[in-house]
């Protein structure tokens, strides 16, 4: 019986699989902690991010970062410069190195 029980807990040992875990990237930015919470590159233009923030506790909508041009595309339709070009160099970093 004893070596049963030993042959279960090491079948349950090597069979266990580890549950997958993902942590936002997260960074220090003008003081307030800012964090990817989505992400996605374009498949047409490899340089444009649809990117989700969360700054602090406020979850921003997601916005679209040209970082070939140093440009982003609000929800609002209009290509700008970069409002916040700490954050979005945060964004662009992860991929570009």
């Amino acid at each position: 019986m004893r070596c049963f029980v030993c042959w279960i807990l090491t079948l349950s040992l090597v069979f266990a699989q580890p549950l997958p875990v993902w942590a936002a990237p997260c960074r220090s930015v003008n003081s307030e902690l800012v964090c990817i919470q989505n992400m996605q590159r374009s498949a047409q233009k490899y340089w444009e991010y649809r990117v989700q923030f969360k700054i602090g506790s406020l979850l921003v909508p997601v916005e679209i970062y040209d970082c070939r041009n140093h440009r982003q595309h609000t929800i609002k339709g209009k290509w700008h410069g970069f409002s916040q070009p700490e954050i979005a160099a945060f964004a662009c970093s992860l991929f570009h190195g």
